[in-house]
């Protein structure tokens, strides 16, 4: 954008441009920051409820009944009865060459993609979490891990959700902060706006004393100017003065003056 600032550009229109092309610069990487750390923190958050139901599910059966792992309580989660839901638990007995396997009333006789078996590592705690494609292709968040229960055998216990709800959350999140940076945007323009006519107001009436020399109306600048442009108005009192008043400044000393402060001009 600052290549596409034309030289005949006022020093406002320059200043105002500049400003708010770095100020959408920053909005946009910080929404995009912003954005991933909140889908971090809510991917984190559905982690830990998920592997809450893991390991219920993995203290119900635990506890064998009859040399038999016992029937998984109830979790508090409606969604689990309800076929196709999105969110489903699934335990199957791995130890045995016909693997037996219980699960929710809403994997609806479906079964849950097994990570093992798609090259996902265990991490702590000997927990496999993974993104994946579950019942009826839905996007599915899977947290699994393998449990000894004595002679009652060995258990594969998963529990899986769909991520539509992380995704909802995130895009509800994305909306909100692109209509709040909408208005900051517009509140930093304005901002600046204003910024750049008070902080460019001295030059403008620098300029309006010159040009009130070059008519004849004054002979000099008068008035107090900011520590910056000071210098330079004593300059212009100091130019060599020849012929009337309104030809003091109309050489090249009043080309020079004039030159400094047109750029302020509206």
């Amino acid at each position: 954008m600052f290549g596409a600032l034309r030289p005949s550009q006022s020093i406002a229109t320059r200043l105002v441009l500049s400003a708010i092309a770095c100020s959408l610069a920053v909005l946009v990487v910080a929404g995009f920051i912003l954005s991933n750390i909140y889908r971090r923190t809510t991917q984190e958050a559905f982690d830990q409820r998920l592997d809450a139901y893991l390991r219920s599910l993995v203290a119900d059966i635990s506890a064998p009944a009859d040399d038999k792992p016992a029937e998984p309580g109830q979790l508090g989660e409606p969604q689990f009865d309800l076929p196709n839901s999105g969110w489903y638990w699934q335990i199957t007995r791995v130890d045995t060459d016909s693997p037996e396997i219980r699960t929710s009333r809403s994997l609806f006789a479906q079964e849950l993609p097994k990570l093992s078996e798609l090259g996902v590592p265990a991490g702590i705690g000997g927990t496999r979490r993974a993104s994946t494609k579950g019942p009826d292709n839905q996007a599915i968040r899977v947290l699994e891990r393998e449990i000894e229960v004595g002679d009652a055998g060995i258990y594969l216990v998963q529990v899986a959700a769909t991520t539509d709800i992380v995704e909802y959350d995130v895009a509800n999140f994305i909306r909100a902060l692109i209509a709040t940076f909408a208005i900051l945007a517009l509140a930093l323009a304005a901002t600046t706006f204003f910024q750049v006519r008070f902080g460019l107001r001295p030059l403008r009436r620098l300029q309006e004393e010159v040009s009130s020399i070059r008519r004849g109306e004054s002979e000099k600048i008068d008035g107090r100017f900011s520590d910056d442009l000071s210098p330079l108005a004593g300059e212009l009192n100091l130019l060599p003065r020849a012929g009337s008043a309104p030809a003091r400044l109309h050489g090249g000393g009043s080309r020079c003056a004039n030159a400094a402060v047109a750029s302020a001009r509206r």
